[in-house]
């Protein structure tokens, strides 16, 4: 039994208001502020297990982690008790590591160790030897922990942990067994029955039709023997089941056969449904059942792949999944089900029918590159949200809107950190793997910032600046200006914002709209108004390579393995080019959409029109929304140049309400930002 307390919160906000009890509603108010459990969301539960990693001693995580297991754990049988312990086992061990490879968290790294020496639950003892070994990413007993994959795996297992027994919390308080929304849930029974007496109806108007066939049939067989011997079903039936059936004009079936055939059908189905039943408990594995994680090895290799789907299963909810056994069971039975209630001739009841091949169609289900486990949505925003970046080092999300206000803020408790207002801004920008600062692009000068005193650390005048971009590792930020239509590109050192060189990207009368560094920052990819678009060798100032296309270009950015160049044009259009072949151009929105890149992907947030949305829905992919962030694969074998947006499309990450004005990927999280002043924020998960 799944439950929600929104509706009950807002109806305890309701009759406190009513009652005038002002001190009880403040102390409402601050305890739904202050919630920690999150009215029992197991994502936000799970990212924010994770922030206190990152963030906190190992003393408030372990407290907030038996506040939980007190809270829910400790209501169920002792198999997910012990579950339960096993996960605070890993945490406290996946808690030393990511403290022992950060530097500036070693004081945290030895008060946990300390705390951990009289916990008399850790048995491990090896693990107090960390800090002497010598490579330990290589060593047996800690080198899973060092892995990536093995922190994603553990996040899907903890959300579908939580997935699993917050739904089935017994016995639940009186106000949610009885929601206040209890009157729309009968309103909605009483819709499905209308609709399905209005379908029984019709099949029994069906029934009485076929019947009086039947008895024509047997009327003319004596008078007309030499008619055909069948006739077609009728066309409504046969689009219904998308199959031919023909009813006999020499054999008859009376009342009796006819309610055996229904009984059966019936039969059929309740013991398909009971087979989807008992597949359930099969398919939603909710957690690691190893005793060690040692069972994670290697992310690049096959044997991690193959254990990670026997350990790890996808992620389902718990009321509507099902194996892909237990559908295939279920279609091939109602398949034959269909075939037993057809009356076959004579002629025909030897033959053997070949199988049809469908195309895909909605309700089938597409294997998925990514796992969306979690969705929230920021809505500080008054405006359009412009652009916004995430921090590969924390929780922090830095975004910025058409009113020029930029706030910083926290993606797992969605609360706003700082804002500042600056009415000159054209972009930000800040160092991938550092957030302790962000540069402000303004239209005269550069701008760096403290995010924890809001003060301005360091300025410099850039005038005619239109776009500029940081680097990861070199010390370098890179700004676009256009003075005296001249473009080129300005080389600031980031802790000073001091000059430190010049390039001359081309002498033409254009303006630099885009700009993107590669990730070995060796190259600059720059965007021109007049759809140039120039591969640049920033300290040799030396121009390597030109590419056209016919309007503005909007953005554009290298792939990951800096193999292909993309660039998304005003003209809605994105091209990808390999060296000077351009390898695809397609249309991807209406308007100009905007694009992220990470490993092998590429997201487009976009706003498609009615055909394309159709087209997608067709091919299985979940997009619901004419606004949506679509992924595709940045390479492909082999490559067609005119393939179309609608058959490019791999899946859909996002379906939103307004248009999308902004994307950017970092890690785990996809953020989208939108016209009406909304970030929504998708936890992704590998599969």
């Amino acid at each position: 039994m799944s439950f929600t307390t929104t509706a009950v919160d807002e109806a305890i906000n309701e009759y406190l208001t009513f009652r005038a009890f002002e001190k009880t509603l403040q102390a409402f108010h601050k305890e739904l502020a202050d919630d920690q459990l999150f009215s029992f969301k197991p994502g936000l539960i799970v990212n924010h297990v994770f922030y206190l990693m990152d963030n906190a001693e190992l003393k408030e995580l372990l407290h907030y982690w038996q506040r939980v297991e007190e809270r829910f754990s400790a209501k169920h049988d002792d198999h997910l008790v012990s579950s339960s312990l096993r996960f605070e086992t890993y945490l406290k061990k996946l808690f030393l590591i990511r403290s022992f490879i950060n530097s500036s968290r070693n004081q945290q790294f030895h008060n946990a160790l300390s705390f951990l020496s009289s916990d008399a639950s850790f048995q491990d003892k090896e693990w107090f030897a960390l800090p002497y070994t010598s490579e330990p990413e290589k060593s047996h007993t800690f080198r899973s922990y060092f892995l990536q994959s093995f922190v994603d795996k553990l996040k899907l297992s903890l959300f579908n942990f939580f997935n699993t027994i917050i739904p089935n919390i017994h016995p639940l308080p009186i106000l949610l067994q009885f929601p206040p929304h209890q009157k729309f849930h009968d309103s909605v029974t009483r819709i499905e029955f209308e609709k399905l007496k209005t379908e029984n109806e019709r099949m029994t108007l069906e029934l009485e039709h076929y019947k009086q066939l039947e008895e024509e049939q047997s009327r003319l067989q004596s008078t007309l023997p030499s008619l055909p011997k069948t006739v077609s079903a009728p066309k409504q039936l046969q689009n219904d089941h998308d199959t031919r059936a023909t009813f006999p004009l020499s054999h008859t079936q009376n009342d009796s056969d006819l309610q055996q055939s229904t009984k059966g059908e019936d039969g059929n189905l309740r013991s398909t449904e009971g087979r989807m039943d008992s597949t359930l408990e099969d398919a939603f594995v909710m957690y690691p059942e190893t005793s060690s994680p040692d069972v994670f090895e290697d992310s690049t290799s096959e044997k991690e792949s193959m254990e990670y789907k026997s350990t790890f299963p996808s992620l389902v909810s718990s009321s509507t999944r099902v194996s892909k056994e237990s559908l295939h069971a279920s279609s091939t039975t109602k398949q034959v089900t269909l075939e037993s209630t057809l009356v076959v001739s004579p002629s025909q009841s030897s033959t053997t029918s070949a199988p049809v091949k469908r195309p895909r169609g909605k309700s089938e289900r597409r294997r998925e590159p990514f796992m969306k486990i979690g969705k929230e949505i920021f809505e500080e925003h008054k405006s359009r949200v412009c652009g916004c970046l995430i921090s590969q080092r924390s929780s922090r999300v830095l975004s910025y809107d058409a009113s020029h206000r930029i706030l910083l803020w926290d993606r797992s408790t969605l609360e706003t950190l700082h804002s500042w207002n600056k009415p000159d801004l054209l972009d930000i920008a800040w160092k991938p793997n550092a957030d302790t600062s962000f540069y402000c692009l303004l239209k005269s000068s550069v701008e760096k910032i403290s995010t924890s005193t809001t003060a301005i650390m360091a300025s410099a005048d850039i005038e005619c600046a239109t776009s500029f971009c940081c680097t990861r590792d070199n010390n370098w930020l890179f700004v676009a200006t256009n003075k005296d239509e001249s473009p080129m590109i300005v080389c600031l050192t980031q802790d000073t914002l001091e000059r430190d060189f010049t390039v001359i990207v081309q002498k033409i009368q254009s303006k630099i709209t885009s700009i993107s560094v590669n990730s070995q920052e060796t190259l600059l990819c720059v965007g021109m108004e007049n759809g140039d678009l120039f591969i640049v060798e920033p300290t040799k100032s030396a121009l390597l390579l030109t590419l056209k296309v016919d309007s503005p270009i909007n953005s554009c950015i290298f792939s990951s393995d800096q193999r292909y160049v993309f660039a998304l044009s005003s003209d809605g259009k994105l091209s990808q080019w390999e060296g000077k072949k351009l390898r695809r151009q397609m249309k991807v929105g209406i308007k100009v959409p905007s694009m992220s890149v990470q490993g092998h992907y590429i997201v487009i947030g976009t706003e498609m029109d009615t055909e394309v949305v159709n087209s997608m829905q067709e091919r299985g992919v979940p997009v619901s929304s004419k606004h949506a962030c679509i992924l595709l694969r940045t390479t492909q074998d082999p490559f067609v140049p005119d393939e179309s947006f609608s058959h490019s499309a791999i899946s859909c990450l996002s379906n939103h309400q307004t248009q999308i004005s902004c994307v950017c990927w970092g890690g785990d999280y996809l953020l989208a930002g939108d016209c009406g002043g909304h970030v929504t924020v998708t936890t992704l998960v590998s599969v």
